[in-house]
């Protein structure tokens, strides 16, 4: 499945503007917003040779994501009942 990256680096700002465009009134829809700020800069295919390599990884992301997940739930809770302290 190929990969397109856009022209911003910041996804996450862009994310952002593009929720408060729409929620602003500046756009009606989340697709005309995004057609409008999002630029594509490149298309990147999977190399086909390397789908081994890809597996292993996405397996160890898939086994990360297990173990992390149930810590990053605590951490969230403490987080949001005030029992966080800064060390």
């Amino acid at each position: 499945m190929p990969i397109t990256l856009t022209r911003e680096t910041e996804a996450v700002l862009l994310g952002a503007a593009i929720n408060a465009s729409v929620g602003a009134g500046f756009y009606d829809t989340f697709s005309d917003a995004c057609r409008d700020m999002v630029s594509e800069q490149s298309v990147v295919q999977p190399n086909e040779k390397m789908q081994d390599v890809y597996e292993y990884y996405f397996e160890k992301y898939l086994e990360t994501h297990k173990v992390l997940s149930p810590m990053m739930s605590r951490m969230e809770n403490e987080r949001s009942i005030g029992q966080y302290r800064h060390p």
